[in-house]
């Protein structure tokens, strides 16, 4: 099937001259006078590339772009320039066209540019379908840019041995990440440590292992957390919570990958992945000397940073769909629908839990409703209840006798 190029230009003879050229090469093309007609056209038909005149009767061509790219952000827009505008067609290339063009035209330029534009177009279009598989494959749920990027980069990634740090919000989904670029890499098992849940005085233990006899409550020798992962992913939640004194000895590990158990005197190299994820800005720790540098710029061979939820609401529909369907699934209830004013309702929520606080406020609506479909009033009452209950008054709120 012929690719549909849109020509929006109001010179009347340059239009039909590269409208001909065009067709002879096997375009479909549509032509527009003014900005007007162009989103019209755009809205209406489908189109694979723009061709786009800055100088137009009704509308500045730059926000035209802005306006395309914001409305088909996957169509390339190809911009037309006169001397006179050279230097906002070059500024608009920043701004995502594609490329520009000079008057007059010469048509083997055009063709070249467009033929170049399309291609670009297409992989970009059979990456993102790769995107989309690996993501519904590995269960992340999303339709948001920013999610597909940090998927995409995370897929990229994935078979390198260079460790990652992984920064975000609590409950945005750091964990799940590290299980992607974990499912990706081909290497055999992950092994998760919450730094923030282990007591101080046991993470060296947890991560190295110790002897027999090593020190109190040492009754047998215990593999750590790096042996456990050899061949593996060993990934550290909440990185920024870990001791000084084994942040050191992480480091040393990290580069010589050789672990010494507790009351050991061996060495033992280990061969793991090494991903980190952390809730804090740990520059902001650096500064207040809670966390070793050199450490930091080793950890964050490769940085990726999950944006919190009220930055990708476009997720929150997809999610609270997600979570309905599965937890009625998974506890044999009977199937539960948000209306469509529900899902705007939760959508306008800032989300200060992010991820996991959607998936505990959608559980509670299917816990609590008693209708197949769940509207808006109910969504705001449990919002309400939930905040008023993690918020009580004095009034309300009566401790236990001591």
């Amino acid at each position: 099937m012929p690719e549909t190029i849109l020509l929006v230009d109001d010179d009347v003879t340059m239009k039909s001259i590269v409208a001909e050229v065009l067709q002879h090469e096997g375009f479909t093309i549509l032509t527009a006078m003014n900005g007007h007609d162009a989103l019209q056209a755009l809205e209406n038909n489908t189109i694979e590339l723009i061709l786009l005149d800055i100088g137009l009767p009704d509308i500045d061509g730059v926000k035209l772009l802005e306006k395309f790219i914001h409305t088909k952000p996957e169509v390339p827009v190809v911009m037309i320039s006169g001397i006179a505008t050279i230097d906002r067609a070059v500024a608009s290339t920043r701004l995502g066209a594609f490329d520009f063009l000079e008057k007059p035209l010469e048509p083997q330029r055009v063709l070249l540019t467009i033929k170049n534009a399309l291609e670009k177009s297409r992989l970009e279009k059979s990456h993102l379908a790769l995107v989309e598989d690996t993501m519904k494959r590995y269960g992340i749920v999303g339709v948001s840019d920013a999610l597909r990027r940090l998927c995409a980069t995370a897929s990229r990634i994935a078979k390198l041995d260079s460790p990652v740090l992984i920064t975000g919000e609590n409950g945005t989904g750091k964990e799940l990440i590290a299980g992607l670029i974990h499912q990706l890499s081909g290497r055999k098992a992950i092994v998760c440590v919450n730094c923030a849940a282990v007591p101080h005085e046991l993470i060296e233990s947890e991560l190295f292992g110790h002897k027999k006899g090593s020190f109190t409550g040492a009754v047998a020798e215990k593999i750590g957390k790096f042996q456990s992962a050899d061949e593996g992913t060993l990934f550290l939640d909440e990185i920024g919570d870990m001791s000084m004194e084994m942040q050191t000895k992480v480091l040393r590990a990290l580069e010589t990958k050789e672990v010494c158990m507790v009351g050991g005197n061996e060495t033992t190299k280990v061969d793991v992945r090494f991903i980190a994820a952390t809730n804090k800005s740990l520059q902001e720790e650096i500064k207040h000397g809670r966390f070793r540098e050199d450490l930091y710029y080793r950890l964050r061979g490769i940085t990726l940073h999950i944006p919190p939820l009220r930055e990708r609401k476009e997720d929150i529909r997809p999610l609270a769909e997600h979570f309905l369907a599965a937890y009625c699934t998974s506890h044999q209830m009977q199937t539960r629908r948000l209306t469509d004013n529900a899902l705007k309702a939760l959508e306008e929520q800032e989300w200060r839990g992010n991820v996991r606080e959607l998936k505990h406020v959608v559980e509670n609506l299917a816990i609590f409703s008693d209708d197949e479909t769940i509207d808006h009033l109910q969504v705001l009452t449990l919002l309400h209840s939930l905040s008023a209950s993690s918020h009580p008054s004095p009034s309300t709120y009566h401790p236990s006798p001591t």
